[in-house]
């Protein structure tokens, strides 16, 4: 999915999704702005295995996909050791 709208508010601010991949997000976080909308920054969220929702604010996109990959790749990693171990 790409380009969803997450939230917005009436003020003009709107969440949109990026990415999804493997339960790991990219959202941008815009705002209005004198020549339109603005990307605010980048949250990248993802559960961790003990189910606690964590997150993390990017001001670049070039961040916030290396965040992504970083996440889906650990979190992949953890998922495979995990059925190896049972």
């Amino acid at each position: 999915m790409f380009g969803k709208i997450l939230y917005q508010g009436t003020d003009g601010y709107a969440e949109y999704l990026l990415a999804d991949e493997n339960g790991v997000m990219v959202i941008a976080c815009m705002q209005p702005g004198y020549t339109g909308m603005r990307v605010k920054l980048y949250r990248v969220e993802w559960t961790e295995a003990d189910g606690y929702r964590a997150h993390m604010a990017v001001y670049n996109l070039q961040d916030a996909i290396l965040v992504f990959k970083a996440q889906t790749n650990r979190l992949a990693a953890e998922a495979e050791a995990g059925r190896t171990n049972q």
